[in-house]
This record gives structure tokens, sequence and C-alpha cells, in this order.
């Protein structure tokens, strides 16, 4: 499960230790995980999703980006290939942020 693996990833990582929050509430939106200190919000992307999803993930998106949240959409495929790949991605934008 995506969601578990990139979830074990950010609580036992240095880079992340601590930065990242799971299933939390930013104004009325639950994004997959957040960093309030970075700004960052990761919504897993499932395969096969359906168009109201989807939906829901664009509206979900441009409601953070509104408010100055930076938004990583990772395709949940592509934490269980290559993991590490998608934490250097999410490393990168954090050095942004800094």
């Amino acid at each position: 499960d995506a969601e578990r693996l990139l979830w074990q990833a950010l609580t036992r990582d240095r880079r992340f230790a601590g930065g990242f929050k799971r299933q939390t509430p930013v104004g009325r939106h639950i994004p997959d995980f957040v960093s309030f200190p970075h700004r960052i919000a990761i919504e897993l992307v499932n395969p096969g999703e359906g168009e109201a999803i989807a939906a829901d993930r664009a509206s979900r998106r441009a409601w953070l980006e509104a408010r100055d949240y930076r938004v990583l959409e990772i395709r949940a495929a592509d934490v269980e290939r290559d993991l590490e790949a998608e934490l250097v991605r999410l490393a990168g934008m954090m050095e942004q942020s800094a």
C-alpha cells in the first residue's frame, strides 16, 4: 500500500523527521500528507481513479495553491516502484522552501 510505504518513509527518514502529518485538515481539505512548516501538501494518485476523484483533487490543489501551499502529486505506482526517487523529489521541493 503506497500510502503506508510513504508514511513509514516520512517518519523514518531524517530528511523529513517530524515535518509531515498524515490525513490532517488544512482548511476544509484533507491532503494525504502535509508539512505546515514547508507549506507542502502531498497527494497520492491512485491508478484508475475516476473523473470525480480527479476533479476533487484538482479543486483541492487549486485551493491549497491559492493559500501558498505547494502540492506534490505522486502516483501510487511510483511509490511502490521507486520510493527513493519520490523521496529525492520531495527533498528537493523542501530545499526550495528553506
